[in-house]
């Protein structure tokens, strides 16, 4: 699960702070109502999918995965991820900083071109291609060597991290030039208002309140919340609140009258009401189900 903090970055911990590379696997449904919440953070990130279908909101694109593909979002990019048909998938993700290259000569020619570039969100490799597929190879190779790292496994590493830049160099959409300051504005624009919510969540928050932290009109911040995140910004407030009431039924003993008062909402009933409308069921059930499946495992 995501750890992201009052900015709405991801917090990734690494094994090694000298060497800031990690990977994971995952199913969607492993997320509250099945959808990663809006994020995003410093490090490159590269998604295989593993099985099912995906759509990934990278800034204002959508790029739907199949079994198969790979998806590449560049740095400081905000991005989440939903099914495409309202089923599960499986996927396997593979971060590192642009610190883990510190070859001088690689970052100038090929990383800093890339992570400072606005035209370049993300890029979507087809399992169908002999390049793609070799770029899906690299990927699942370097989340092989973290999930059981070899010996020399740092230059085991930066062997195919520097493959991976060789192949994103390849790719045509890395090096055209297209003025997308409008579009990066609006990101921009979204990411702080964004940070707002996530900072005063647990206050009265009005649509007013959120487009003057955005410092535009309340129908441009309307427009953007839908085109970027397609859905309204209230929408997103309570989606923010109940993934915090999550957090707290999963790690307190609070009482829901106690997690609705933290959270923002207006009373417990309503706290109740909203979250059994949004999970199919009840907070305490969704408290209960957890520490069964704790129980299970241990």
């Amino acid at each position: 699960m995501q750890q992201l903090n009052h900015e709405l970055a991801e917090n990734l911990q690494y094994d090694s702070p000298d060497f800031p590379l990690r990977a994971m696997q995952g199913r969607l449904q492993n997320y509250p109502n099945s959808v990663m919440p809006p994020h995003w953070h410093n490090e490159l990130e590269f998604i295989l999918l593993r099985g099912g279908s995906a759509v990934y909101r990278v800034n204002e694109q959508d790029f739907r995965l199949t079994a198969g593909d790979a998806l590449f979002v560049n740095s400081n990019r905000l991005h989440f991820g939903y099914s495409a048909n309202g089923e599960d998938f499986a996927y396997s993700v593979l971060h590192f900083l642009p610190e883990l290259v510190s070859d001088h000569v690689v970052r100038r020619k090929y990383l800093l071109p890339l992570i400072s570039s606005e035209a370049c969100d993300a890029v979507l490799f087809r399992g169908a291609g002999v390049g793609e597929t070799e770029l899906y190879a690299t990927v699942r190779t370097l989340i092989s060597l973290y999930l059981q790292p070899p010996q020399a496994f740092e230059l085991n590493v930066l062997e195919q991290v520097y493959r991976l830049l060789r192949l994103l160099d390849g790719q045509g959409d890395i090096r055209r030039n297209i003025d997308d300051a409008a579009s990066a504005e609006r990101v921009r624009s979204m990411q702080t208002m964004l940070k707002y919510v996530q900072e005063h969540y647990a206050e009265r928050v009005t649509l007013d309140d959120i487009a003057a932290a955005g410092a535009m009109c309340r129908s441009k911040c309307s427009y953007l919340f839908r085109q970027v995140l397609q859905q309204t910004a209230i929408e997103y407030v309570q989606s923010v609140r109940l993934q915090k009431s999550c957090d707290l039924l999963t790690d307190t003993e609070l009482s829901m009258t106690e997690i609705a008062s933290r959270c923002g909402f207006s009373g417990a009933s309503y706290f109740v009401e909203l979250f059994h409308q949004q999970f199919g069921v009840t907070p305490r059930r969704y408290r209960a189900l957890l520490r069964t499946q704790s129980v299970n495992v241990t």
